[in-house]
């Protein structure tokens, strides 16, 4: 768990350590949203899989995509943005 005030760089952190690993590792990894959060800012997962297992991680993300947004890829607004 990451945790600082707003606007501090906890995404950008993140997300540089995960392009660390994985860039100097060779692991495949994808980053998508899957919500958002009462002030509409996304929510994001970030998938890391074995080497050579883009394809498992791939169809993963898919799998997911559907239950998520559905048959048509549109996210479902949070409650309080409608």
């Amino acid at each position: 768990m990451l945790a600082a005030r707003p606007s501090m760089g906890k995404t950008a952190f993140a997300l540089n350590i995960a392009e660390h690993v994985t860039v100097s590792e060779g692991l495949p990894a994808l980053v998508f949203p899957i919500a958002s959060d009462e002030r509409g800012l996304p929510i994001s997962v970030q998938a890391v899989a074995r080497p050579h297992e883009d394809a498992t991680l791939l169809a993963w993300a898919a799998s997911h995509e559907q239950r998520l947004y559905g048959a048509h890829g549109i996210p479902t607004p949070h409650p309080s943005t409608v």
